[in-house]
C-alpha cells in the first residue's frame, strides 16, 4: 500500500488541490461543487432501494441477540484489530463506508454525480467528494442495523462513537421493546494524529489506483478532530462514549465487555462486571 512518504509528485499535487477544495471550514460544502443531489424525495426512494442491495451485500448474523460496536477515529486500525480479537463468523457487518460505497453507486446510475474534471491528475473521483452523502450513509447503515435489532441478529456496527448522543440511543435500540440484547462488545481503537493521516492517505492513494469508485479523502481537520483528547478526561470523545457505553450497559443488565487499543496496543479492557 502506498504510504504518506510514497506519494508521487501527481499524487500530491491532486491531495493539495483536495485539501483547499473539501476543506470542511468553507462557508459553503465544496463537495457540492462536484455532486448534485437529487431532492429529498427522490433521495428517499433511492435509499429505500439501496437498502436490499446494501443487506444482501453481507452475511446474515444469527438470532443470538449480541452486538459489537467499534469506536476510534478513522485509520487507527479498528477493522484490523476486530478481526484479531473476536470471531464474527456468526455476526452482520455494519459499514457506514460500505453504505456510502452503494449510495454512489446509486447517484451514478441516476446521473446524479456530475464531477469536475479540473482535478490535478484528472477528474474527481465518487469517492473523494463522498462526504457530502455522510448523512444520508449512516442513515442507511441505521435502517439495516434497525432490521437486524427488529429479527434478535447478532451485528457489528463499525464506526466512531463520536456522536455525543450516542451512549443513549445506543441504550434504546438494545433495549427495544420485544427484542433486548443480551451481550454487547465494544472495541476502541485509538492512535496519534500522525498516524491516522498517514494511513489515511495511504489508504486514499491506493484505492485511488485499485478501486473503481476510487479513494476516499479525508480531511486532516477531521482526523485531528476525531483524534483530539479532552483536557478534562485525557480521552478522545470515542473513548470516552466507549466507556460511557460500557457501564450504561451494564447497569440495564447487558453483559458488557469492553476493549481499548492505543497504537495497536491494549490499554484498558472489562468484562462483564
Amino acid at each position: 500500500m502506498t504510504s504518506a512518504a510514497q506519494l508521487s509528485e501527481e499524487q500530491e499535487a491532486r491531495y493539495s488541490y483536495l485539501l483547499q477544495a473539501l476543506d470542511p471550514d468553507h462557508s459553503a460544502p465544496a463537495p457540492l461543487d462536484f455532486i448534485r443531489l437529487p431532492d429529498t424525495t427522490t433521495f428517499q426512494r433511492i435509499m429505500k432501494a439501496a437498502l436490499p442491495v446494501f443487506s444482501a451485500q453481507m452475511r446474515a448474523g444469527k438470532q443470538q441477540r449480541s452486538a459489537v460496536y467499534t469506536a476510534g477515529p478513522p485509520g487507527a486500525g479498528k477493522s484490523t484489530i476486530l478481526n484479531a480479537v473476536l470471531d464474527l463468523e456468526d455476526f452482520r457487518r455494519i459499514d457506514p463506508d460500505h453504505a456510502r460505497d452503494v449510495l454512489l453507486r446509486e447517484l451514478i446510475a441516476q446521473d446524479y454525480l456530475e464531477p469536475r474534471p479540473d482535478a490535478p491528475g484528472g477528474t474527481l473521483s465518487p469517492r473523494e467528494v463522498s462526504g457530502i452523502i455522510q448523512h444520508q450513509a449512516t442513515q442507511l447503515a441505521d435502517n439495516l442495523r434497525k432490521q437486524c435489532i427488529g429479527r434478535g441478529e447478532n451485528f457489528v456496527q463499525e464506526g466512531t462513537l463520536g456522536w455525543s448522543g450516542i451512549v443513549d440511543w445506543t441504550l434504546r435500540e438494545l433495549r427495544y421493546d420485544g427484542v433486548e440484547y443480551t451481550a454487547l462488545t465494544i472495541i476502541d481503537v485509538e492512535a496519534e494524529t500522525a498516524t491516522v493521516n498517514t494511513r489515511a492517505r495511504g489508504r486514499w492513494a491506493n484505492d485511488q489506483q485499485m478501486h473503481d469508485l476510487g479513494g476516499r479523502f479525508i480531511h486532516p481537520k477531521q482526523l485531528e478532530n476525531a483524534c483530539r483528547v479532552h483536557p478534562n478526561t485525557g480521552m478522545t470523545s470515542s473513548e470516552t462514549n466507549a466507556r460511557r457505553l460500557h457501564e450504561a450497559a451494564l447497569q440495564h443488565n447487558i453483559e458488557a465487555e469492553i476493549k481499548i487499543f492505543h497504537n495497536d496496543q491494549i490499554r484498558y479492557e472489562a468484562s462483564f462486571t
